[in-house]
């Protein structure tokens, strides 16, 4: 009897300590993904960034050559000084690091790590209303890690990392995976949405318009919440755990609650791109702080992020660069290079923080895994 007992532990043992090395081994596989993604990210922008410089300098190694030949042949004033001045231009928009603005990409970085968190706090409410009871700490630890899987392809490990670092006890996998769905295509509805409305009051291009609203039409329909509720209740049906997600908390009132949070996201990440260009010399707050500027870079900032996701390319990169550039690049205060880099320097500026959050909610959370345990409502 006595080695019976003595078996039986011991397996017990041996199947709880093979659980925690399979954890730790997912664990690290997951990290070294994510940190793939994010090298291959930065490693596309820094070559979109060398290609911009080498084209710039055919351009004012062209500009040069013009201005030589003007004034051999005495040309009139007028036109060697037009021809100065596109040098100058263009010689004011080689990147130097001594030349950036650093204070202004503080701000932006500061900009983006606020507005990140209407998105965290609506994913919590939608889990509160899910009938799950996380603690604040553990849905901002869960929203933030996991929010860096959006640079693996396919972005499917944002969806994995966020449900199953915020399912314990009193929150179901389940709830958790509906509450990225509810988060992520409300963000994306209203981001289209925002932008298109923007887009077309400052420049009235109709097609673009279109094209946001159809956006808009793809990511907000799923999240009406009759029809959200009959999708979730199907695909839920066959779990387990199913029963303890209340659906009939996805309302209307928390949709709406969703929409204006997230359209103060859009907004102060548009600050953001705002203050981006800002650190880009001949780049000027008077330029920048108009209405019908500022209408067009939170339009920007928010399609680019928009039609980013729907690519599933990782982070969004080389199509966050096109929108930017598209868009601001026919700004005479900005032009198609400084646009350029703004949108190489915002990947950076936002990653910066998001990397610094999740590696401290990361080490939180080892340091003291008892409030993994808690189960107060929030």
């Amino acid at each position: 009897m006595t080695d019976g007992v003595t078996d039986e532990q011991t397996t017990k043992r041996r199947f709880v300590l093979d659980r925690r090395l399979a954890k730790r081994l997912l664990v690290s596989i997951i990290f070294v993904a994510v940190i793939f993604g994010i090298g291959r990210t930065i490693r596309n922008s820094s070559s979109t960034f060398q290609q911009q410089q080498r084209e710039l300098t055919t351009e004012i190694e062209k500009a040069t050559a013009q201005l030589a030949l003007l004034r051999t042949d005495e040309a009139q004033t007028d036109e060697i000084r037009r021809a100065e001045h596109v040098l100058n231009d263009l010689l004011g928009q080689r990147f130097h690091w001594s030349s950036i603005r650093y204070p202004w990409l503080l701000v932006a970085s500061v900009l983006y790590a606020v507005g990140m968190m209407p998105s965290w706090w609506f994913w919590h409410r939608t889990l509160r209303n899910l009938g799950q009871q996380p603690t604040r700490f553990t849905s901002f630890r869960a929203f933030f890690i996991g929010h860096l899987g959006k640079y693996v392809p396919g972005k499917a490990l944002v969806v994995v990392l966020r449900s199953t670092l915020v399912a314990g006890p009193k929150v179901s996998l389940g709830a958790g995976v509906a509450a990225v769905f509810v988060e992520t295509l409300t963000l994306m509805a209203v981001g289209a949405t925002l932008g298109g409305i923007l887009l077309i009051s400052v420049s009235g291009d109709k097609w673009l318009a279109a094209g946001a609203a159809g956006l808009a039409l793809a990511a907000g329909i799923p999240t009406i919440p009759p029809l959200f509720r009959s999708i979730v209740d199907r695909i839920q049906r066959k779990k387990s755990d199913h029963r303890s997600i209340h659906l009939d908390g996805i309302t209307w009132r928390l949709m709406g609650m969703g929409w204006v949070l997230l359209t103060i996201e859009w907004v102060v990440f548009g600050g953001s791109l705002a203050a981006t260009l800002l650190a880009i010399p001949g780049v000027t707050p008077q330029e920048v702080f108009q209405w019908q500027t500022m209408c067009l870079i939170t339009a920007t900032v928010s399609l680019a992020i928009v039609l980013g996701f729907v690519s599933l390319v990782p982070g969004g990169a080389g199509i966050r660069e096109w929108v930017v550039t598209t868009a601001l690049g026919s700004v005479v205060a900005i032009g198609p290079i400084r646009a350029l880099l703004a949108a190489i320097l915002l990947r950076f500026v936002w990653l910066l923080p998001e990397v610094l959050i999740a590696g401290f909610v990361w080490r939180a959370g080892a340091l003291k895994p008892e409030r993994f345990d808690e189960n107060k409502s929030a």
